[in-house]
């Protein structure tokens, strides 16, 4: 399957934004129906005035399809459900996932590796933590679809995007987690999802290395390389939201079409009598509706 995007007049989508929040304040249900709505139109929706609650959470996004519990959780609470995220001071870096350092992260996918992904990715903002830096210092969450970053790679790749995006779209790559152990896909990372030439995305905010690192495996490796590296510098830079979330704000993506990223953040600090102080800076997250994707 294909869609006409010719070589120096890339198509850009409308522009991609949060538009006006949904109210949960106004009653579940309703609040509900109006990000359905939103969802299905611009593949990203924001709630204001969310419980910090992790029962709430749940059940609110269950309305979105069945809920994906968290690797290893065995359960069916909440907390089996919703990741707390936080910095984590309390172990060593080496052992430290992503989400749990202070430095910036890439835009990504949820278990972008897994051939059971979830179609919608959500995150809670609990506690913003410290706010008080420079623009891009206090860990702003970024969102970008996979239309505006071909369509940014065309723009500045112009000699190259047709072969780049022919390759990108057809040639199948199987890659794990850092830390689980899962059925994995074995897919391009670009695809479409709906027949009216929508795209989509599998990505890792270390992509690059890890292809890179792949390609000896890959059909036509070198080549591959050099098409994931124009399609990650376009991912960085194309056009996107960024936000700095506060307390409350609930934002729901449609994980098939936007990736995340969030800035960096300062972690550690001193108090009023020089002793260490952690950042209490902390999200819920949450993975919904589970689809099986062709290996």
């Amino acid at each position: 399957m294909s869609i006409p995007i010719e070589q120096r007049q890339i198509p850009r989508p409308d522009e991609f934004r949060l538009g006006i929040p949904v109210d949960y304040s106004q009653g579940s249900l309703q609040a509900s129906e109006l990000a359905r709505k939103a969802l299905d139109k611009n593949h990203i929706v924001e709630l204001t005035h969310f419980p910090h609650d992790q029962e709430v959470l749940a059940s609110f996004c269950s309305g979105f399809g069945p809920l994906m519990p968290k690797y290893r959780a065995t359960g069916t609470t909440p907390a089996d459900y919703v990741g707390d995220v936080r910095f984590r001071s309390d172990i060593k870096l080496e052992d430290r996932l992503a989400t749990e350092k202070d430095g910036e992260l890439r835009p990504h996918t949820a278990k972008s590796w897994g051939l059971e992904r979830p179609r919608y990715f959500a995150l809670l903002m609990v506690n913003p933590g410290w706010t008080n830096q420079p623009a891009e210092m206090n860990g702003e969450s970024r969102f970008v679809r996979a239309q505006d970053a071909v369509a940014e790679m065309g723009l500045q790749f112009p000699d190259t995007f047709k072969e780049d995006f022919q390759i990108l779209t057809s040639t199948p790559v199987r890659f794990t987690a850092t830390h689980i152990q899962d059925e994995t896909a074995h897919m391009p990372i670009l695809f479409f999802v709906d027949g009216n030439g929508t795209l989509g995305l599998r990505y890792k905010e270390n992509m690059l290395s890890v292809l890179t690192k792949l390609a000896p495996s890959i059909e036509n490796g070198e080549r591959y390389v050099e098409a994931v590296q124009r399609f990650d510098e376009a991912l960085q830079t194309a056009p996107h939201i960024e936000t700095l979330l506060q307390p409350g704000e609930l934002i729901i993506m449609d994980n098939r079409v936007v990736a995340h990223a969030r800035r960096t953040f300062v972690s550690t600090g001193t108090d009023d009598i020089g002793q260490v102080v952690i950042n209490p800076r902390h999200l819920y997250n949450i993975h919904m509706q589970p689809d099986l994707y062709e290996s």
